[in-house]
């Protein structure tokens, strides 16, 4: 038998050491565990905020004196809440206030059920333990191994916001890539080095470990079903799902073609990408490409279903000069086979400008009909509150942007808030938060596109200043036009 044992805690009293993910935690990675791997039974013990300081850590002891009389062959253990490490330099589990239960009792549990493969995943502060090393037992050829996965180390916290932990979505977002899998197997050591890059990318300063009894580490979970053709769509970690996505899946589904615009920085890719991962999940192979031809070969096969994002075919700035490509768009909407889909992305004001007309009601490519996506302030405010709290900055900066956001006034999109969140905390802390919101509205690639589509002298003007920085051994005038003209001579 193959067992879950998933225990989350938000039962502590002081304001602030509340929790609100760790009842998230568990049911996400329940429902990823059930999505891709093979366990026979899920054990799950949420200790909910005011429930009585005493009697939780036998619950936890119950759920293994139930298991003495099965044959286990996988054990993995998982906690969510406030931990901490003593002098003693052991690492403790709270359950609440007063109760604590200690990794190596936890350790001392497993092994009393003598599984031939096991894992201790923990989502909290101070949680990296050594004790799971000591257990030579499991370190022989015919085991599996023992092995700790941790959010943190001894010495260091683990972040979690209202709506999750991100040690515990990382995971998650592990178990969903199948690219990590050999042989339908996922190893601890990849999912561990999966959460160190994302966490690099994103500039998390959360430090994980990893512990095992044994040198090689071993697979630990199994997909329970064969992986897809492709790999999944990268969707944010710290992406906030829309109210909307369940209409626009179907509405993608019925109509095999869905076609979403609006302003800049308003998240249609990110919201693509969420909608193409839901259908990965389903069995469609997925591409995204910016590339007509590239598109239209992808969607012309019918192996099996596929999904394409077609990502801002007409480019990201004004003076549309290929005709052409909005017609090979309605050729390639009209003649894909029905069991592929296709989401088309492009800003609302190129889309006007290439129909000519003011209202997109009137903006249709072969015959589908454009859908104008707009911020929903819930959202901004959530990814707000992680991202402000990434980068550390004052409770006093995070309520002035929060309330920015809640009023009228507010011109930001998803992706201005991403552009802040790349700022320094300096800058966010000293500046006017109008003088932010204005840098956070420039798009370098689009300034990029205007000046050199409109006036490609301005292309040789950047060249010359390149190529004359050099003071020290510096390009002539003659060099110059060589390199820009090909001409021989200056004149």
């Amino acid at each position: 038998m193959n067992v879950a044992i998933l225990i989350a805690s938000e039962n502590y009293a002081d304001p602030n050491e509340k929790l609100t993910a760790p009842n998230k935690d568990i049911n996400l990675l329940e429902s990823k565990l059930r999505e891709y791997c093979i366990y026979d039974r899920y054990m799950s013990l949420l200790i909910s905020a005011g429930e009585p300081q005493r009697g939780a850590k036998q619950k936890v002891e119950d759920i293994f004196v139930q298991l003495i009389v099965e044959d286990i062959e996988n054990i993995l253990f998982y906690f969510s809440g406030h931990g901490y490490h003593n002098a003693t330099h052991e690492s403790f589990l709270c359950l609440n206030d007063l109760e604590d239960l200690g990794i190596k009792e936890v350790t001392e549990w497993i092994i009393a059920l003598s599984p031939k493969s096991s894992c201790i995943i923990v989502d909290a502060c101070e949680s990296g333990e050594e004790i799971i090393t000591e257990y030579g037992g499991y370190a022989d050829d015919d085991s599996l191994g023992f092995f700790g996965i941790f959010a943190s180390t001894p010495t260091t916290s683990a972040f979690a916001y209202p709506n999750s932990s991100l040690f515990t979505s990382a995971f998650c977002e592990a178990l969903d890539d199948h690219s990590l899998y050999t042989n339908n197997q996922l190893s601890i050591s990849r999912i561990y080095e999966y959460i160190n890059h994302i966490f690099q990318l994103k500039g998390i300063a959360q430090r994980i470990s990893i512990q095992g009894a044994q040198k090689d580490v071993q697979p630990f979970a199994l997909w329970r079903k064969a992986p897809p053709h492709c790999k999944a769509p990268f969707v944010d970690p710290f992406y906030m799902e829309r109210s909307d996505e369940t209409h626009l899946i179907n509405k993608l589904l019925k109509e095999g073609t869905l076609l979403l615009c609006g302003d800049t920085k308003v998240g249609k890719t990110y919201l693509s990408l969420s909608l193409a991962k839901k259908l990965w999940r389903k069995g469609y192979d997925f591409l995204q490409t910016n590339n007509l031809d590239t598109a239209r070969n992808f969607l012309s096969l019918t192996d099996h279903p596929r999904v394409c994002l077609l990502d801002d075919p007409y480019g990201s700035w004004k003076t549309f000069s290929d005709s052409n490509r909005h017609k090979i768009v309605s050729d390639i909407i009209s003649n894909k086979p029905i069991t592929n889909l296709l989401i088309i992305t492009s800003r609302k004001d190129i889309i006007l400008e290439i129909f000519g007309h003011s209202n997109l009601i009137n903006c249709k490519e072969a015959s589908v009909d454009w859908q104008e996506i707009y911020s929903e302030k819930d959202v901004l405010i959530q990814a707000w509150e992680i991202y402000s709290s990434l980068m550390g900055l004052s409770d006093e900066k995070i309520t002035e942007y929060i309330d920015y956001l809640n009023s009228s006034e507010s011109i930001l999109n998803i992706g201005n808030l991403k552009t802040v969140s790349t700022m320094s905390k300096d800058d966010i802390e000293q500046k006017a938060l109008l003088d932010i919101v204005h840098l956070s509205q420039i798009d370098a690639k689009q300034q990029a596109g205007i000046y050199l589509n409109n006036k490609p002298e301005i292309w040789d003007i950047c060249c010359v200043m390149a190529l004359t920085c050099n003071t020290i051994d510096r390009v002539t005038n003659n060099d110059i036009a060589f390199i820009l003209h090909n001409e021989i001579s200056f004149n």
